[in-house]
């Protein structure tokens, strides 16, 4: 129901894959297929680390926003020259079809002296990595944080561990960084990445 400035009034169902838009003021809401000039508030679909598989485009969906994290590597021990180094991170928004399916990979956290797990997705025949950060290693040398592959939107290198360890994106402390970095303390295990799907 919906006031249209004299009375109430019912709107009817929309259409699979539709969007409810407001008007503005003084004007009635209606049903719309979601396109880049109506879009919707997000759906979210969040993978977790250590995951894998399709996304299946929902129905009117023609674009969707993927944010991907990169794994972080271990680290050997506490002090800037040991710690793991960060993974990567970028944003693509994809132009899709109802139907199509975007193949992708959310790196597991690593533990025992390894580098970490980077995290992709597929689209279309071309993968876009988020590369994982290098482990840290006794002898104190600099090891690289992990690098973006792909043309993306944003693209932001992970920290190396003599510049942190941290990763390419720090909106969820829990991913992406090294092993006993600011945030993973007392932990050597690198952190896992994510996959984020918004539409």
């Amino acid at each position: 129901l919906y006031y249209d400035g004299t009375d109430y009034v019912r709107l009817g169902a929309g259409n699979s894959g539709q969007v409810l838009q407001s008007g503005g003021l003084g004007a009635n809401p209606s049903w719309v297929d979601q396109t880049a000039q109506n879009p919707s508030v997000s759906q979210v679909d969040f993978k977790d680390s250590g995951t894998s598989g399709n996304f299946t485009v929902p129905s009117g969906v023609t674009r969707v926003k993927v944010s991907v994290q990169g794994g972080g590597g271990t680290g050997y021990q506490t002090g800037a020259d040991y710690i793991g180094a960060g993974g990567a991170y970028f944003e693509k928004t994809l132009t899709v079809t109802a139907g199509d399916t975007i193949a992708w990979v959310a790196g597991a956290a690593v533990g025992n002296e390894s580098s970490g797990n980077s995290s992709s997705i597929t689209y279309d025949s071309t993968t876009y990595t988020a590369g994982a950060g290098s482990q840290g290693r006794s002898t104190g040398q600099v090891m690289s944080g992990g690098s973006v592959s792909g043309t993306v939107d944003i693209s932001v290198a992970g920290k190396s561990n003599h510049a942190g360890g941290m990763a390419g994106s720090l909106s969820y402390s829990k991913y992406g960084n090294g092993g006993y970095t600011v945030f993973n303390k007392d932990v050597n295990d690198g952190q896992g990445g994510y996959v984020k799907f918004e539409y």
